[in-house]
């Protein structure tokens, strides 16, 4: 049962993979008075950055100390 689930996983995963590519080739192949579409933003990774920003700032100030 778990290596069924587990090649599920990794198939899915390589079919996502597998579609990204083919959007990205497309756009880039696309004539060049268009221009390709951005990458997304990561939400998470900059929220985490800006949390450690804020810890960082309260630990300067003495806020939290240990």
């Amino acid at each position: 049962m778990k290596d069924k689930t587990v090649a599920a996983i990794v198939a899915a995963v390589n079919m996502y993979l597998l579609e990204e590519q083919q959007r990205t080739e497309a756009a880039y192949a696309a004539p060049s008075g268009t221009v390709p579409p951005l990458p997304v933003a990561n939400s998470w990774g900059m929220a985490g950055r800006d949390d450690a920003m804020k810890l960082r700032s309260l630990w300067q100030l003495g806020v939290w100390r240990k």
